[in-house]
């Protein structure tokens, strides 16, 4: 219905004898909408390829004289089919593409300093939102803003590519919109299929290698303490030791375990050329490199 009244006002517009506003008369005015690196094509094009106008400038005519020819986010996806298919793709969608201000939650419609036309820095961008400990999809999402900003150590993929280094931003069929499969649950195989996403930087070898000299720092000598601890039918995911996002110990080796409802402490330490840990599972363990 809304792409029908889109091309019905665009016939209106092309069929009605008011001249257009051209791009130059808008920039007469609006001399800094485009005075950015990353420039969005359709405005740079014409003005008309978002806005309709009846032919009066405005303040004269008013927000009426120059407005959308219509809303977001269609507006966006009628030029943006590749958002158009991950959405329609996607059993996870980013909720904020509905809310507010839509596309423009996240993105300036013209032009922008940073790349994709964000609004700020990727990663500034996000945490401006996730700035506190929320529920979607009946799964919690802690504050990332307060991992990322407090904590000694950030997962490295946030600080090269930002936040779509793991997840796409506008949606996907996994969990938390990742861009690759990670478990729901606590337990899961291990196989390398279940870990698709965190395998699109580390070697996936640490999982699948019972000795190794490459593929982990997480090993005494060859032994491959990675395998050790999740191989087999029934592992632990990622995160039970790591806080992915950001943690005060190296490797984000988080200070606590979950396990069952207890929290275990890890008690991690690092050593030269290795570690230990004792948590209430076993002594202490040291493994050296």
């Amino acid at each position: 219905m809304r792409l029908l009244l889109i091309i019905l006002a665009m016939l209106n517009l092309a069929l009605s004898p008011a001249p257009l506003i051209s791009k130059q008369v808008c920039l007469d005015c609006h001399k800094k909408v485009l005075d950015q690196r990353y420039k969005h094509v359709a405005a740079e094009k014409d003005c008309a390829n978002c806005h309709l106008s009846n032919g009066k400038t405005h303040p004269e005519e008013g927000v009426k004289g120059f407005t959308l020819v219509g809303e977001t986010p269609e507006l966006c996806l009628g030029c943006h089919n590749e958002i158009r298919k991950v959405l329609k793709e996607a059993s996870h969608r980013h909720p904020v593409m509905t809310q507010g201000k839509n596309c423009l939650n996240c993105h300036s419609p013209h032009a922008s300093a940073e790349k994709h036309l964000l609004i700020e820095d990727e990663t500034k961008n996000c945490i401006e939102c996730h700035n506190k400990s929320v529920s979607q999809y009946n799964k919690p999402i802690r504050n990332i803003r307060q991992l990322v900003l407090s904590n000694t150590y950030t997962h490295g993929d946030i600080s090269k590519s930002g936040c779509s280094g793991c997840h796409n931003p506008h949606g996907s069929p996994n969990l938390f919109m990742m861009i690759g499969s990670y478990p729901e649950g606590v337990y899961t195989s291990a196989n390398k299929e279940s870990f698709l996403v965190c395998f699109t930087c580390h070697n996936s070898k640490l999982l699948l290698d019972e000795s190794t000299k490459t593929a982990t720092g997480f090993r005494n000598g060859t032994e491959n303490l990675h395998y050790f601890h999740i191989h087999g039918s029934k592992t632990r995911i990622c995160n039970s030791c790591h806080n992915v996002h950001g943690a005060m110990n190296s490797q984000l080796i988080a200070d606590k375990v979950p396990f069952g409802t207890w929290e275990m402490p890890i008690h991690f330490k690092t050593i030269e050329n290795g570690g230990s840990c004792t948590p209430g599972c076993h002594a202490e363990k040291v493994y050296r490199r």
